[in-house]
């Protein structure tokens, strides 16, 4: 159990310390992207232009959409990382196991 708690503990840490920038650069791109959909839909109703309000907000909603993929890049990447260590430390274990015998 102690091993299972272990590998648990790096797992969740790992994250944190390896995409730390990349996790703050979707969350830039996020907010701009949300500011930039609430300034479009602003300038669409305040009559500044029909025309230059929703390409903002389009922009803006672009700008959400590759926040979200650079996120799904970086948890699919953590995980694989994951799924790698988890399994040669399996494997290690197994090994010691059948020295016993």
């Amino acid at each position: 159990m102690q091993v299972i708690d272990e590998i648990e503990e790096r797992s969740t840490s790992n994250l944190n310390e390896k995409y730390k920038t990349t996790a703050s650069l979707s969350a830039l791109f996020q907010g701009i992207g949300i500011i930039l959909v609430i300034v479009g839909i602003v300038m669409s109703l305040n009559g500044v232009g029909f025309l230059v309000g929703i390409p903002i907000a389009i922009s803006g909603f672009f700008l959400i959409a590759i926040a979200q993929v650079i996120s799904a890049v970086v948890s699919t990447s953590n995980s694989s990382k994951e799924t790698a260590n988890n399994t040669r430390e399996i494997l290690e274990l197994l090994k010691g196991k059948n020295k016993e015998f």
